[in-house]
C-alpha cells in the first residue's frame, strides 16, 4: 500500500521500502527546516530503513550547517 504525506517542505510518496521525496519550490533551508524535514521523514517511515529518491529542484538555498545535517 502507497502512503503520501504532504508537508511545507517536501512531499514524500512511500512505496513499499521506497521513499521518494520531492522538495516544494523555491525552498530555503536552514537547520532549523533541516531538522524538521529529517523527523518526519523518520517518523513517516515508521523509523524503519528505506530506500531514498530526493527530487531536490525546488531548492533554492541551503545554509552549511543545514548542509551538514542532511
Amino acid at each position: 500500500m502507497d502512503k503520501v504525506l504532504d508537508t511545507p517542505y517536501v512531499y514524500y510518496e512511500l512505496q513499499g521500502d521506497l521513499m521518494i521525496g520531492t522538495y516544494k519550490k523555491d525552498l530555503k533551508i536552514n537547520l532549523e527546516i533541516a531538522k524538521e524535514i529529517v523527523k518526519v521523514r523518520q517518523d513517516f517511515a515508521n523509523h524503519t530503513p528505506v530506500v531514498g529518491l530526493i527530487y531536490n529542484q525546488g531548492v533554492v538555498k541551503m545554509d552549511k550547517k543545514a548542509r551538514e545535517y542532511l
